[in-house]
């Protein structure tokens, strides 16, 4: 359900990796399917946003049933989750 993936290089050639949040991470993605992006802590000072992300990832992926609406929104779309 959730899997670390390579999204991409910087401008000084190092990887760059994003958490997918997807019902069957091994499934390819579709054109079809809606792809989200969420960005955390784009300044280095500000972690407050990557953590918070990360715990709504760890939210989805442990299926809490109070959310069941919310959790079955995301489960239909490709969320990466990409924290600096």
């Amino acid at each position: 359900m959730a899997q670390v993936e390579t999204v991409g290089k910087t401008g000084n050639g190092q990887l760059v990796y994003g958490l997918r949040v997807s019902p069957d991470v091994a499934r390819p993605q579709h054109d079809h399917q809606l792809h989200v992006l969420l960005v955390g802590a784009l300044r280095g000072d500000e972690p407050l946003g990557c953590e918070l992300l990360l715990r709504f990832a760890r939210h989805l992926v442990t299926g809490d049933t109070r959310s069941a609406r919310l959790l079955h929104a995301f489960l239909k779309m490709n969320l990466i989750i990409w924290c600096f």
